[in-house]
């Protein structure tokens, strides 16, 4: 029986092209999106490349709304087999430039949403006594970075999250494990970021470090350490079809030596017994 697929985030970027890949794969996969207007792009791309998706509104940020695209999915597929907690987006700009209002926005979609999607799909794969959860951080997880300190903070969470799954899920047969994409050549940098707003671009004591940062960026964006998000989203079927527990999953080779300068086994997590 093929597996059941639910991503969220789909409608560009990374999570479009997994739903693609996966789906490719022989894999049943709902495509979930905030707003299902969204959906015609993508369905007319699946087409072209041969792929079959469902598609579901879920917006990581209602709780009713999760809730209901779960059932969904069970009502339609009798299961959910994995779980991609893909939606996200980056909030930019020093701490000093922030609002309070803002940093939660950030973590309400980054941290929160993901606890969401989790919490509604545990019953579903407790009675399974089997599933996956992949939830998608990033190489800033494993460095932290000027200009980047809530929406790496945000990740920093996602792991913490993650790594206290493993073992609090595994006596359900459920696993869990992280991605962490390097820089993707997607529109995520031009349509899911945001810049703080606390303090106005011509008082800002940042903004030197800010346009530096903005040329090393498109500096970054031509190198080999960028990639495509079709090379990227091979670390998504990886996860995916994955039998040895490992807990992260790097896009590039940037991102696996990062892991390996931080961590003494970055594919293990470290158990407190």
């Amino acid at each position: 029986m093929s597996k059941v697929i639910l991503i969220t985030g789909c409608s560009s970027g990374l999570g479009r092209e997994a739903s693609i890949q996966l789906s490719q794969r022989g894999y049943r996969v709902f495509a979930s999106m905030r707003n299902l207007k969204d959906k015609e792009a993508v369905q007319e791309e699946a087409r072209q490349r041969g792929a079959s998706l469902d598609y579901v509104q879920l917006d990581v940020n209602d709780n009713v709304s999760v809730e209901r695209a779960v059932q969904a999915v069970i009502s339609k597929a009798g299961r959910i087999d994995v779980l991609i907690n893909n939606a996200g987006y980056g909030l930019t700009g020093a701490l000093e430039t922030v609002t309070m209002e803002e940093i939660q926005e950030q973590y309400d979609t980054n941290v929160f949403g993901v606890i969401r999607c989790v919490q509604a799909v545990l019953p579903c794969m407790r009675k399974q006594r089997s599933g996956t959860i992949i939830n998608i951080s990033s190489v800033i997880a494993l460095t932290g970075g000027p200009l980047s300190s809530i929406y790496a903070s945000s990740k920093f969470a996602v792991e913490g999250l993650t790594e206290s799954l493993v073992e609090e899920l595994a006596p359900f047969g459920i696993r869990v494990c992280l991605i962490e994409p390097g820089l993707v050549l997607t529109r995520f940098s031009e349509e899911n970021k945001k810049t703080g707003t606390r303090l106005p671009y011509s008082d800002n004591p940042y903004r030197e470090m800010m346009e530096e940062q903005t040329r090393l960026f498109s500096q970054l964006k031509s190198s080999p350490a960028a990639q495509s998000a079709e090379e990227a989203v091979a670390a998504y079927i990886e996860a995916v079809e994955d039998t040895s527990f490992r807990l992260r999953f790097q896009t590039n080779p940037r991102g696996s030596a990062l892991a390996r300068r931080r961590f003494v086994n970055p594919n293990q997590g470290v158990s407190l017994k």
